[in-house]
């Protein structure tokens, strides 16, 4: 199994485990139970479900920028549309300063300054809406974000859901476990195409 195929089934366990703990036991939702009886509950997997994802985004990316830096070290290897990306999104880098220099050598000056700018990207950069982070994070390494509004309102919605939890402790409409359940699955199906992109980004060993 290859370390995004772990990625994306250590997600999946993460969110079942989460689900079993604080959406399910209110499943189905009783009426008569005022939303203030699973509202911290419904807080707490929204959170933690958010962090998995967002972490899951980003393991995602280092391990494809991982491989675009081995690859402009590696003359044999196929240069494709996400290695351009990246060269297109730091090309101020490149400055043919030396006539001694082969070309490789700059395409590995460069290769070192789009590891650490990206890594650093990656590690500073917090939020998994799709039009910011979630976009400045895959279209640069030829990543395209699925076109499905559906899935993309999900994203939005949850990483919404997380701002207010974490950032204001208490929101005004409580959100249902079948809603939270639902935004959550949304982000799955997101992450499993976004996974089936970044596998083709990775060649077969």
């Amino acid at each position: 199994m290859s370390d995004i195929e772990d990625a994306y089934t250590e997600l999946n366990k993460i969110i079942v485990d989460l689900e079993n703990k604080f959406i399910n036991p209110y499943l189905p939702t009783d009426p008569n139970i005022p939303p203030a009886a699973y509202s911290l509950d419904v807080k707490a997997y929204c959170v933690l479900s958010h962090a998995a994802l967002e972490e899951y985004f980003e393991r995602i990316a280092r391990k494809v920028l991982e491989n675009f830096v081995v690859a402009i070290y590696d003359r044999r290897r196929k240069i494709d549309r996400g290695i351009l990306m990246l060269i297109r999104s730091h090309a101020d880098t490149i400055k043919f300063a030396d006539e001694t220099k082969e070309t490789i050598h700059y395409l590995r000056e460069l290769s070192e300054t789009v590891n650490k700018r990206f890594s650093n990207y990656i590690h500073n950069n917090h939020g998994i809406s799709a039009k910011e982070y979630l976009a400045n994070l895959m279209l640069p390494l030829g990543i395209d974000i699925p076109r499905d509004p559906i899935l993309l309102n999900s994203l939005d919605q949850l990483a919404k859901e997380r701002g207010e939890y974490a950032h204001l402790g208490t929101v005004q409409k409580i959100l249902s476990p079948e809603d939270a359940k639902a935004y959550v699955h949304d982000c799955l199906i997101l992450s499993e195409k976004i996974k089936k992109q970044a596998k083709t980004k990775i060649p077969n060993r």
